[in-house]
């Protein structure tokens, strides 16, 4: 939600490389969200199948300012 009270999408499909999301973290003291990613899982940004075989599987975590939305 942005500082005018209007939600809105943080992240677009695919932007910063993201892809299928497995689980994310607010640290709100820091104001950073942590996001767990991993393009082996099927599913991806508007139901594209993503299935990787294991060696080719890309796992990441990313780190964002909450305030900003770049990633850090």
């Amino acid at each position: 939600m942005g500082e005018d009270g209007v939600a809105r999408d943080f992240k677009v499909p695919r932007q910063d490389g993201l892809g299928q999301t497995l689980g994310m973290n607010v640290d709100a003291k820091r104001r950073f969200l942590w996001v767990v990613r991993d393009s082996s899982v099927p599913g991806g940004a508007a139901g594209e199948n993503v299935m990787s075989h294991s060696s080719d599987a890309q796992y990441g975590v990313f780190k964002y300012n909450l305030k900003t939305g770049a990633l850090l």
